[in-house]
């Protein structure tokens, strides 16, 4: 157990790291959206495959041997649905916190009201991350995609634990360049940015060390605890795969340029070959987490 613990947290330093500095890479250079592209439909077969061919059904398979059942029971069932429905529905939440507090009335971030000279207003950098519905989704984000991870390693499934750290990394180091990039174009601060930047990178090794520390020490229901993890690890997912192949699909529906027609159809090839190739990983690691 402590063998995993620091295995965990010497991945998790890996990806907090990882994920700052590709995250720095817009507040230096202009950034190459056609690799970021490519790397994003890469994410979506993975999370796809992971989803469909180990995240749920190792979950389901704790869950009913924590329940000592063999057969199928309707209870442990509606528990699975309702799982995988709550992981899906507080994405959609997540996803949709900018109509959630326009609805609550709260006040958009205003860039305008820091000066980056000032030192004295890190402490309202880091407070604006409250104000701003893109870096707190992704905080949020962040959090579960955490959880999911420290739940991952409280169980003896090599293949399961990889597999998540994988499916957290390549979609989390993407979105780290895109945070800072978005949050430039919409004229925040630097400063401001970097802070936001920092706290993103920050969030999933700690909520997964976190997760870890917390599930070790439960004594007894562990078992329900980490299936049921698992699984609504597995709804959140679902849901972000939804959001990116819908993204996918518009943008691969768009018009073509006169005489860009061409590259357009070999993008749109080589943007499904990668979905794929994705999709491909774990499908052929699930045999070997059986």
């Amino acid at each position: 157990m402590i063998a995993q613990g620091i295995e965990l947290a010497v991945l998790v330093a890996f990806m907090g790291a990882a994920s700052y500095g590709v995250g720095s890479l817009p507040f230096r250079m202009n950034p190459d959206h056609s690799y970021l592209n490519k790397i994003s439909r890469f994410s979506v077969g993975i999370l796809t495959s992971t989803c469909l061919m180990i995240a749920i059904p190792e979950g389901i398979e704790i869950l009913y041997d924590a329940a000592h059942v063999n057969f199928y029971d309707q209870s442990l069932s509606l528990m699975v649905g309702f799982l995988l429905f709550s992981g899906f529905f507080f994405m959609f939440l997540v996803d949709n916190l900018e109509t959630i507090f326009k609805l609550c009335n709260r006040p958009p971030l205003e860039t305008n009201q820091f000066d980056e000279s000032d030192t004295s207003n890190i402490a309202r950098s880091l407070l604006s991350i409250f104000k701003s519905t893109l870096s707190l989704g992704l905080l949020i984000h962040a959090a579960v995609d955490g959880i999911a991870l420290g739940s991952a390693f409280n169980e003896d499934s090599r293949s399961l634990q990889l597999i998540f750290f994988f499916v957290i990394i390549v979609h989390k180091v993407p979105t780290a360049f895109s945070l800072p990039t978005l949050l430039l174009n919409e004229g925040v601060p630097a400063i401001v940015a970097k802070t936001h930047l920092f706290f993103f990178s920050l969030m999933t090794p700690f909520t997964s060390l976190l997760t870890y520390v917390l599930l070790s020490s439960v004594k007894g229901k562990q078992d329900y605890i980490v299936s049921g993890l698992v699984i609504f690890s597995g709804g959140s997912f679902l849901y972000v795969v939804s959001q990116f192949s819908a993204k996918a699909h518009g943008s691969s529906n768009d018009l073509p340029q006169i005489g860009q027609e061409s590259n357009s159809s070999n993008e749109t090839s080589t943007n499904f070959l990668w979905t794929i190739f994705g999709m491909s990983i774990p499908l052929l690691i699930a045999p070997f987490n059986y």
